[in-house]
């Protein structure tokens, strides 16, 4: 079997058996595009999205015994972690925040003074997203993972209730009892009422 896709190769002689050559074959042409889609929600650089889900593979590589072919609802959560952990960890080692003075360089060449690119809203936007993200990082697993599916990598219910092995009239209750979730913490953090 051969891997689609610009590590292929690299991919390729990093196994040690057919088995595990074909396990990951599997799992790449598996869960390959829908964990792209999900990461591109987050970086809009194609490239960087593509590196970041490839890097996923090769460390999923070395843990291919933690993988279930048979639990693609666990699969995709493992290796969702794994993307994820990569693009935080991309984002801590190369984000520089911009300074106020660069904020308001930015502002005056668009000759924008208030609504976008008014520096103080920027401020509030970039910490409200933290506040959310935060928020997303208390919610149990089964709930962030049933929110990431929906709202990050825009799944349908039918699609979401197969992976997850559920009804597919049971989703959209889950949905909404995450949701309800989020909102609750969102209220205690103080982001809305």
């Amino acid at each position: 079997m051969r891997l689609p896709g610009r590590g292929a190769a690299m991919l390729l002689m990093t196994f040690d058996t057919e088995e595990s050559r074909d396990k990951l074959s599997y799992l790449y042409k598996t869960f390959r595009r829908p964990l792209l889609r999900a990461i591109s929600r987050f970086v809009s650089d194609s490239h960087l999205a593509e590196d970041i889900v490839e890097q996923a593979f090769i460390i999923a590589d070395k843990h291919l015994e933690k993988l279930d072919v048979n639990n693609p609802s666990a699969t995709y959560g493992y290796l969702w972690r794994i993307v994820d952990s990569q693009y935080k960890d991309y984002f801590r080692r190369t984000r520089r925040e911009p300074s106020l003075d660069e904020i308001m360089e930015t502002n005056e060449e668009t000759g924008s003074d208030f609504g976008e690119g008014n520096p103080l809203e920027e401020i509030i936007r970039m910490e409200r997203i933290d506040i959310v993200r935060e928020a997303l990082g208390e919610l149990p697993e089964s709930e962030r993972r049933v929110l990431e599916l929906f709202f990050v990598s825009e799944m349908k219910y039918h699609e979401i209730g197969e992976l997850l092995k559920i009804p597919t009239s049971s989703v959209g209750v889950k949905i909404m009892r995450a949701k309800e979730h989020l909102k609750r913490i969102l209220v205690r953090k103080g982001l809305t009422e």
